[in-house]
C-alpha cells in the first residue's frame, strides 16, 4: 500500500473512501456518475475499472489502471476536474486514497 502510485510499474488498484456532509450524498453521487462514465468510456483507455459503492453519506471507490500514467491521464479529464471543483464543498473531511499493486490477473486462481 502506498499514498502515491509512484512505486508501482504495472497495474494499479486505487481505493478511495470519502464521507460527505449530511444530506450531500446525492450531489456527490451525481459527480461520481460523471467520473464513472468518463473512466469507463473509450476516452480513458488506461482505466480498466472504475466502481463506486455507497452507504448513506459514505462512498467507496475501486479503480484499476494499467499503470501510473493512466492515473495521471484520468486526472486530466473534464469529469475529474468537475469533481475536484465541487467535491470540497460536499466532503466531510479529506478523502483517504490508497494505492496498491495488482497481484496477478483477476482470473488467476489462488
Amino acid at each position: 500500500m502506498s499514498a502515491t502510485p509512484s512505486p508501482f510499474e504495472g497495474e494499479i488498484i486505487v481505493h478511495v473512501r470519502i464521507t460527505v456532509k449530511p444530506g450531500k450524498g446525492d450531489e456527490m453521487a451525481a459527480l461520481f456518475d460523471l467520473v464513472r462514465q468518463s473512466a469507463n468510456s473509450d476516452a480513458e483507455p488506461g482505466t480498466l475499472e472504475f466502481r463506486v459503492a455507497r452507504y448513506g453519506d459514505e462512498f467507496l471507490l475501486f479503480e484499476k489502471y494499467v499503470n501510473k500514467e493512466a492515473i495521471a491521464q484520468h486526472s486530466t479529464t473534464e469529469a475529474f476536474a468537475t469533481l475536484q471543483k465541487f467535491s470540497p464543498d460536499l466532503r466531510d473531511g479529506e478523502p483517504t486514497v490508497l494505492f496498491f499493486e495488482e497481484m496477478g490477473t483477476p482470473s488467476a486462481k489462488l
